[in-house]
């Protein structure tokens, strides 16, 4: 009898102990994910992302003032920007398209190898183009249309892209 009593009690102190750690597993599994979708957390690393990568190209050409912030954004679809317009040659997906907008910059660059794939002019928007060669939205409401003159220049025109 005394044995059953002592089985009993060994087992409850070992369901009280699982039921502990389950309930810590799930406490702290849901503080991550309150800190990981927390608006002022993603924008710290945001920032903190632009400011790596800038940093990094900034070894390999020079770039505009540090008081404009660039669109940063990711090559998904090399090969229709690559049709699209020459400049994009030697892209790769994965690559990224930093657009100096006020500078008239624009600067694609392979993180992965550390390198520039190639700079140019920009004398008209780009961003929407790029966006919509990406399948990614665009905000035509943020992006100021500009028209190029030349569409045969060689500059960058945003809808070539």
């Amino acid at each position: 009898m005394q044995l059953l009593h002592l089985k009993k009690k060994r087992f409850l102190k070992f369901l009280l102990v699982c039921i502990s750690y389950i309930i810590v597993i799930f406490v702290t599994a849901d503080v991550v994910e309150k800190r990981m979708l927390n608006p002022e957390v993603q924008q710290k690393k945001s920032e903190e992302r632009v400011t790596y990568l800038l940093k990094k190209v900034s070894k390999l050409t020079i770039l505009p003032s540090e008081k404009e912030i660039p669109y940063i954004l990711p090559i998904l679809n090399a090969e229709g920007l690559i049709l699209a317009k020459p400049f994009f040659t030697g892209s790769q997906n994965g690559d990224l398209v930093i657009v100096y907008e006020k500078a008239g910059k624009v600067i694609v660059y392979r993180e992965k190898d550390d390198t520039i794939i190639n700079t140019g002019p920009l004398n008209v928007a780009f961003i929407d183009s790029v966006l919509e060669k990406n399948n990614l939205p665009t905000d035509d409401q943020q992006v100021e249309e500009k028209v190029s003159e030349d569409p045969a220049s060689s500059t960058l025109n945003k809808k070539d892209i």
